[in-house]
C-alpha cells in the first residue's frame, strides 16, 4: 500500500520492500529444540536485564541462606528441648507417685501430682516432634531452593564466560 504525504502539492510515493528486512534465523539451527531455544532465549536477553536477573538470583540465594541458618538453629533448640523433656520424664517415671514434684510458674513454684506432670511432658514431647518434623520439610525445600539457584548463577555465568 502506497503511503502519501498529504500537505504538499506534490504527492510522493513511498514503495515499501515486497520482503521483510530482517529474519529472526539463527545460522546453522534447523529445528528449535530446547536448547536451541535457551539459545535463542539467551540471545536476546540483553546484558542489563542479565545482570538484573543475575543480581535478584544471587539476592534470593542469600535469603534462602539466612533462612536455612534460621531453622538449622531453630531444630536445634526444640532437639535440645525435647532431650530435656525426655530426661525430666524419665527422672520423674522412677518416683513413687505420692512423691512432691513441683513445676515453675512465673517466680513461684507449684506442687502438681506425679501423673498429671508426666502427662504434660509427653505432650510437649510429641508437639516438639511435630515441629521438628515440620522444620526438617522447610529445611529440605530452603536447601533445594538453594541449590537451584545456584545452579542458575553458575549456568549464568557460565553463559556469559562462553559469550
Amino acid at each position: 500500500m502506497p503511503l502519501t504525504t498529504p500537505n504538499t502539492k506534490h504527492q510522493t510515493i513511498i514503495k515499501l520492500p515486497a520482503k521483510p528486512i530482517a529474519t529472526h534465523r539463527i545460522p546453522h539451527t534447523p529445528s528449535f529444540s530446547a536448547s536451541n531455544q535457551t539459545n535463542l532465549l539467551k540471545m536476546s536477553i540483553s546484558n542489563e536485564a542479565l545482570g538484573k536477573l543475575l543480581r535478584e538470583i544471587e539476592a534470593q540465594s542469600v535469603a534462602t541462606q539466612q533462612q536455612i541458618s534460621l531453622v538449622r538453629t531453630q531444630m536445634g533448640a526444640k532437639q535440645r528441648e525435647m532431650r530435656l523433656a525426655q530426661l525430666t520424664r524419665s527422672e520423674i517415671s522412677s518416683l513413687p507417685a505420692d512423691t512432691g514434684v513441683y513445676e515453675g510458674v512465673g517466680k513461684m513454684f507449684v506442687q502438681i501430682p506425679v501423673p498429671s506432670l508426666q502427662t504434660k511432658l509427653e505432650g510437649q514431647m510429641k508437639d516438639m516432634q511435630t515441629e521438628v518434623e515440620s522444620m526438617g520439610k522447610r529445611l529440605h525445600y530452603l536447601e533445594t531452593t538453594a541449590k537451584n539457584s545456584q545452579e542458575h548463577i553458575n549456568k549464568m555465568l557460565q553463559g556469559a564466560g562462553q559469550a
